[in-house]
C-alpha cells in the first residue's frame, strides 16, 4: 500500500540531533506509523555515522540512504523527493524534530487534497531550548511570503504530485530554495493552515545559515530570488529590495559588534550596492527617504 507521507530526513554531521528527530516520529500519539514511510537521507557526513543511528533507534521502521558523494543541502532536499513514495512529502531536518500530535493534527486537513500544508514552529537553539516561535499565519502568507519568508521547513509537508508538476527545489539558490518553493507551491492555490507551532526547528551558530550571513551570500540569494519575483505583476520591487539592504546593515552591525571585521566588511559591501541600486548614490545612513 502506498503511504500517505513520506517523511524524509536530510543529514549531513548532525548525528547527534537525529536521534531527537527520529524519536519525535516513532512516538507520535494515536497515529498509524505504517502511513508513514520514514527515510534518512543522508548528504556523505563526514564527522558522524548516521545510520548507525538508524540501524539503533529506528526500530526497523526507518530506511537509510547515502549519497554517493556530498552534492549540497538543496541537492540532497531534492533527492529525498525523487526517493518518495508517499502522497505527500514532509522533508524533516535532522536537527529538528516534530510534537507528538503532529501527524494526527495535519491528516485531517490532507483530505483537501491541497499543494501544500503550513503549520507554525518554535525555534529552538542548539540545547533544544525553545527561543523564539515562527511568523503568525493566516491567508495574507500568500502576498507577504514575497517579501519575507514565514515558514519553517519542519513545518511544511507538500503534495508529490504538484512538486511532479512545478518542478523540485531550485539548485541555483541556495539560502532561499526554501522561500522559493514555498511560493510556487502556495501559488498554485491550493493550501492549508495549522496556525499553531507543531514542530521545532533549530538555529544556532554552526548551520549553514550562519555561515553565509558571515559572506552576505544569504542577502545575494535573497536578490536572485527578487529577480524571479519581479515577473509578478503585483511584486514590489523597491519594498523587496529596501528590506534586503536593512538586512545587509544589520548584518555588517552585528559583525562590527562581535569583532568579525571580514564579515562586517562583506556586509557593508552589499549594503552599499543596493544603496545605489535604490537611490543611485553611495548614502550610508539606513532609513533615508525614497527618491521616487
Amino acid at each position: 500500500m502506498r503511504p500517505l507521507i513520506s517523511v524524509k530526513i536530510p543529514t549531513y554531521n548532525c548525528a547527534e540531533y537525529l536521534i531527537q528527530t527520529i524519536n519525535s516520529i516513532l512516538n507520535q500519539k494515536d497515529f498509524d506509523l505504517d502511513l508513514l514511510e520514514i527515510e534518512v537521507v543522508d548528504d556523505c557526513s563526514t564527522k558522524d555515522n548516521p545510520e548507525e543511528v538508524v540501524t539503533k533507534y529506528g526500530k526497523g521502521k526507518v530506511k537509510f540512504y547515502r549519497q554517493s558523494h556530498n552534492v549540497g543541502a538543496v541537492k540532497n532536499f531534492n533527492t529525498c523527493i525523487e526517493r518518495s513514495e508517499g502522497k505527500y512529502v514532509h522533508i524533516l531536518h535532522g536537527d529538528d524534530f516534530v510534537a507528538p500530535e503532529f501527524y494526527v493534527s495535519v491528516i485531517e486537513k490532507l483530505a483537501s487534497n491541497p499543494d501544500i500544508l503550513i503549520t507554525r514552529a518554535h525555534i529552538i537553539d542548539e540545547n533544544s531550548k525553545v527561543i523564539g516561535i515562527s511568523e503568525n499565519l493566516d491567508f495574507s502568507v500568500r502576498k507577504n511570503l514575497h517579501y519575507y519568508n514565514l515558514i519553517k521547513t519542519p513545518g511544511v509537508i507538500m503534495n508529490k504530485k504538484t512538486l511532479n508538476s512545478i518542478g523540485f527545489f531550485d539548485e541555483n539558490l541556495v539560502h532561499v530554495a526554501d522561500w522559493d518553493m514555498w511560493l510556487r507551491l502556495i501559488n498554485k492555490g491550493n493550501f492549508c493552515i495549522i496556525n499553531k507551532p507543531l514542530c521545532s526547528y533549530r538555529e544556532f551558530g554552526g548551520n549553514d545559515t550562519s555561515r553565509l550571513m558571515k559572506t552576505g551570500e544569504n542577502i545575494k540569494d535573497i536578490i536572485r530570488l527578487g529577480k524571479k519575483m519581479e515577473e509578478n505583476n503585483d511584486f514590489d520591487k523597491r519594498y523587496f529590495y529596501e528590506n534586503c539592504r536593512k538586512i545587509a546593515y544589520h548584518q555588517y552591525l552585528k559583525f562590527r559588534s562581535i569583532g568579525d571585521s571580514q564579515s562586517a566588511k562583506m556586509n557593508y559591501k552589499i549594503f552599499r550596492f543596493l544603496n545605489i541600486k535604490l537611490y543611485g548614490q553611495l548614502i550610508d545612513w539606513i532609513f533615508p527617504k525614497y527618491k521616487l
